[in-house]
């Protein structure tokens, strides 16, 4: 049988090339991996950036309105309970149109009359029972209270609490 000068396997020379040539592919695929991997970590921390950039611009705008409604609150309260005295329906219809571009900022009373006391929402200050005018009141006499008045209200701005309300417990 007559050799082949082309094959690889006759030349020892090319023998040790293809060695070194197999190493050098494998090597570069390794390097080839490891960027492929640098590139997804750095697309995954990308787009967790913008999630989170997204988030945070939600969070902003949600509460944007956060200080002037703290602002607003009570002046606007003590104007109610004003216009409620004189019963002006003039200015009645004015202060109703001022909560209602507060309820459609987010702007949310807190109505806690009949139902049970709830430390996340509400502040005892008085129990009558106890004859107390400040209530300190722990988690497992909260589920026995129930709000019978209202002292001042509570409000929530698009779901989280800004002010509780404090309440008169039974």
């Amino acid at each position: 049988m007559k050799k082949n000068p082309q094959d690889p396997q006759d030349n020892p020379v090319d023998s040790v090339e293809n060695d070194e040539l197999d190493s050098l592919i494998e090597k570069l695929n390794g390097e080839l991996e490891l960027a492929r991997e640098k590139e997804r970590r750095a697309v995954a921390d990308y787009q967790n950036l913008v999630r989170r950039n997204r988030e945070e611009k939600v969070k902003i705008a949600k509460f944007a309105a956060l200080d002037l409604v703290e602002t607003i609150i009570d002046p606007l309260s003590h104007l109610s309970l004003a216009a409620n005295q004189i019963n002006d329906q003039g200015l009645n219809m004015v202060i109703s149109q001022l909560w209602m571009k507060l309820n459609d900022a987010g702007l949310e009373e807190i109505d806690p009359i009949g139902q049970q006391f709830d430390v996340n929402t509400m502040e005892a200050v008085a129990d009558p029972s106890q004859g107390k005018s400040e209530v300190g009141i722990d988690e497992h006499d909260e589920e026995k209270q129930t709000v019978i008045k209202v002292v001042a209200k509570g409000f929530k701005l698009n779901g989280e609490v800004i002010r509780h309300a404090k309440v008169i417990v039974s």
